[in-house]
Parts: C-alpha cells; sequence; structure tokens
C-alpha cells in the first residue's frame, strides 16, 4: 500500500490523468504542425517520473528522506517548465491556426486545438502543486531531522548556538 502525505498520490493521479488525456488530444492534432510532438515527449517524461516515484513511494519508509530527495523536486519543476512549454506551444499553434498561417482543415481541428490548450494548461497545474508539496514535505522532514535526539551525543549537546 502507498503511503503519501496528504493530496500527493491524488494529485500524482491527476498529473498522470491529465497528462493521458493531453496525449490523446495531441494523437488527434498531430498531423497540423510538427511541433506538437512536444505533448507525447512531456507525456512520456512525466509517466517516467510518476512510476518511478510511486515505486519508491511503494519501497521507502512514509518519512523516508530519499523519496523527497532534490532530485525529484528539480525534476517535478522541470516537468512543470516542459509542461508549460507545451501550453505556450500549443496556444501559439491555435493563434497560427485561426489566423490562417498554418493549413486550415474545419473548425474540428480548432476545437481540438484549444482543448489541448486547457489540457496542457491544467497538466502544468498539477506539476507545480506536486513540485510544491514534494518541497513542503521535504522542509517538515528536514526540520524534524534537526530537532531528533541523538543519543550518542551525550558527552557534547548536539543543540548548540554554535551550531
Amino acid at each position: 500500500m502507498i503511503l503519501l502525505p496528504k493530496f500527493l498520490f491524488p494529485l500524482t493521479c491527476l498529473s498522470f490523468f491529465t497528462a493521458a488525456v493531453n496525449l490523446v488530444i495531441a494523437a488527434l492534432v498531430i498531423n497540423v504542425t510538427p511541433i506538437l510532438w512536444i505533448a507525447p515527449v512531456a507525456f512520456i517524461l512525466t509517466l517516467a517520473f510518476h512510476a518511478i516515484f510511486l515505486l519508491m513511494a511503494n519501497s521507502e519508509a512514509l518519512d523516508a528522506l530519499r523519496l523527497y530527495s532534490a532530485v525529484n523536486i528539480t525534476a517535478s519543476y522541470i516537468l512543470s517548465c516542459l509542461w508549460a512549454g507545451v501550453f505556450t506551444i500549443c496556444i501559439t499553434v491555435t493563434i497560427l491556426f485561426k489566423k490562417g498561417t498554418l493549413r486550415n482543415e474545419g473548425t474540428s481541428k480548432m476545437w481540438i486545438l484549444i482543448l489541448l490548450c486547457v489540457f496542457a494548461f491544467l497538466q502544468t497545474g498539477a506539476m507545480i502543486l506536486v513540485a510544491f508539496v514534494l518541497r513542503k514535505e521535504r522542509n517538515r522532514l528536514m526540520y524534524m531531522e534537526k530537532w531528533r535526539w541523538r543519543p550518542g551525543a551525550l558527552g557534547s549537546s548536539q543543540w548548540s548556538f554554535g551550531q
């Protein structure tokens, strides 16, 4: 059973779901321009991140600092930036499609592009929230570790003003 802090598992599931929806929608409009291939790449990276994170969560203790390492937090921030890039590219392609700069194949593709923009924005927000929760939990665990009593430190105080 995976035991994660409050809101982290639902946020991970939400992030995976919106990434999967982005993949499906991007597959419908991938022929508009090749630059939309960034959405499947972002999905693969997001899937790998969530899979590794959930495997680590299943094998580590709840208060293991390794689960909330700086590498995981940095990776989630990088994925947030990647999804923000997907959102920006989707907005740009949608505007160019509406203006007629890109070949126009009817309004059905226009609504699919708008839907892709919406879900890319939601995915960006979900990844930012995952990163914030990971960072908050890491700070909480590091604070607890700072004030933990160490039995071998009887000769010298571990809590001194000099440290």
